[in-house]
C-alpha cells in the first residue's frame, strides 16, 4: 500500500530504527522514486473524492495527517473544481434523502419541524465528508426540492 514519506519514518521509530538509518533509507527512497509524496497526494485526492465523495477540507485534513504538506498539497487539491465539488454534494445529499417520504413544505407546522430535523441531518452527513457549512446547506436544500419534485 502506498505511504508518505511521514508515514514510513513513524513506522520505522516505532520499530527502534536509528532516526539516522531511517533517514538514510527514506533518501534512498526518494531518490529511487519509490517514495514520491505528490504523487501519493494525487492519487489519494482522486481517489478518495471518487469513491467516499469528500471534499476538499476533508482531505486536506487526512493529507496533513499523513504527513503532506505544501506545493505537493496545494497541487493534489487544484484537481477538485469548485463546481464539481458543489455537484457531488448535492448528489450525495439527495442519496441520502433516499426514498424517503418529505413532509411538506409549510411554516409553523409540525411537519416543519420534522422537514427541519432532516435538513439538519443531511447538513450534518455533508459536514463530516469536508464540505462547508454554507456548501452543505445550499446543497441539502436544492436536494431536497428535487427531492420533493420526484427525483431519487
Amino acid at each position: 500500500m502506498p505511504r508518505t514519506r511521514h508515514e514510513l519514518e513513524k513506522k520505522l521509530l516505532e520499530r527502534e530504527v536509528p532516526a539516522a538509518a531511517a533517514c538514510a533509507v527514506l533518501d534512498r527512497y526518494e531518490e529511487l522514486g519509490i517514495i514520491d509524496d505528490a504523487a501519493f497526494a494525487q492519487a489519494w485526492v482522486e481517489s478518495r473524492s471518487r469513491s467516499k465523495g469528500f471534499a476538499r477540507g476533508r482531505l486536506k485534513q487526512e493529507l496533513r495527517r499523513k504527513g503532506v504538506d505544501g506545493e505537493a498539497l496545494d497541487n493534489a487539491l487544484e484537481q477538485i473544481d469548485g463546481d464539481q465539488e458543489r455537484e457531488r454534494a448535492e448528489e450525495l445529499a439527495l442519496r441520502k434523502l433516499g426514498s424517503r417520504t418529505l413532509p411538506p413544505f409549510g411554516y409553523g407546522t409540525p411537519e416543519a419541524a420534522e422537514r427541519e430535523k432532516i435538513l439538519r441531518r443531511v447538513v450534518g452527513f455533508l459536514a463530516r465528508k469536508g464540505y462547508t457549512g454554507g456548501m452543505a446547506l445550499s446543497a441539502a436544500r436544492s436536494a431536497m426540492e428535487r427531492h420533493d419534485k420526484g427525483e431519487r
